[in-house]
């Protein structure tokens, strides 16, 4: 058999936790029969039990600790941080890269009709909710200084420009170019040509940035390459154009 001693330790061990639990215990002392006093220590093994949540065993988070989980929050804040900032203006370039998209249709349906691409967006067979930008053919219009073609060949959206661009009189070529105005991103934006000549893969839906005037400040492919994944193909006299694969 255990001696006194050991089983006293053992007590002592199972029961330090449970200790706590027992200062809020009522004493009962009974001077009734041996049942009232069984019931009344029955009660009270019954509580230690449930009261189980009122233990401490001493543990809490150190100031290391702390500063781990923050140090650990940041770092992954800083890589979420600029995929989502990314994700943002993926979204914000579609509305942009449609735009191009219908009016280059919408030129292609004129040509087909006529024999040759509108000059002014009052030709087209398309209603986009932009304001007309007052300006003269070969003028620059808007921030990024983007030559245009005929008197209504430039839109205006919030922070945005639409226009008809062309070198030919005969308007057998046109190129049809979005691009945002304001923002960390100004001056950078999509195009899709009609009918190009001088620079025939510019007939292909890409993105481009500009280079002349220092409109453009955000860094040769910060805009094209890193957000839209897009591979550089060349430049223009004005632009720097990336094509996608």
């Amino acid at each position: 058999m255990e001696s006194k001693n050991t089983l006293k330790g053992r007590y002592k061990k199972s029961m330090s936790c449970r200790k706590v639990a027992m200062r809020h215990l009522p004493i009962i002392v009974s001077d009734g029969t041996v049942n009232e006093r069984e019931k009344s220590r029955r009660s009270r093994i019954e509580t230690l039990r449930d009261d189980s949540a009122l233990c401490y065993n001493g543990y809490g988070f150190t100031l290391i600790e702390l500063l781990v989980v923050v140090l650990i929050i940041g770092i992954l804040a800083a890589i979420a941080l600029p995929q989502y900032q990314k994700a943002v203006w993926k979204s914000r370039n579609a509305t942009l890269k449609n735009l191009v998209k219908t009016v280059a249709q919408a030129e292609q349906a004129y040509y087909m009709a006529n024999g040759k691409y509108a000059a002014d967006f009052d030709e087209l067979s398309v209603d986009l909710p932009l304001a007309p930008v007052a300006t003269t053919a070969g003028a620059g219009t808007g921030a990024c200084n983007t030559t245009v073609q005929g008197t209504d060949s430039a839109r205006a959206g919030k922070d945005f420009y639409v226009t008809l661009n062309s070198t030919e009189t005969d308007m057998h070529y046109v190129l049809v170019v979005a691009y945002w105005s304001e923002g960390k991103y100004a001056c950078a934006g999509f195009g899709q040509a009609n009918g190009a000549t001088t620079h025939p893969k510019l007939n292909n839906f890409h993105c481009r940035e500009k280079i002349t005037g220092n409109h453009y400040t955000a860094g040769e492919g910060a805009f094209c390459n890193k957000i839209e994944q897009t591979t550089l193909e060349g430049n223009t006299d004005s632009w720097r154009y990336y094509l996608y694969q």
